[in-house]
């Protein structure tokens, strides 16, 4: 058996939450400084998996496809 979430509503995104077009850890210097805040601080990164979200407005500048949630 499955489970599956739909999401079914919008709301804006949390200050520790932050979306990309491209994948942040294939980005060079984005994906550094996200292993360094992990290795060197008390922060964590969480990957939004992607079912979670959608944007609200369409076009090639505002579709994000990547999402992550930077926890203390």
């Amino acid at each position: 058996m499955s489970i599956v979430q739909i999401v079914e509503s919008y709301r804006d995104s949390e200050d520790n939450e932050f979306f990309f077009r491209n994948d942040p850890y294939s980005t060079a210097g984005v994906k550094e400084m996200l292993v360094w805040l992990e290795e060197h601080t008390d922060f964590k990164v969480e990957v939004i998996p992607h079912w979670q979200f959608k944007t609200k407005t369409r076009g090639s500048f505002s579709d994000y496809s990547y999402g992550i949630r930077i926890e203390k």
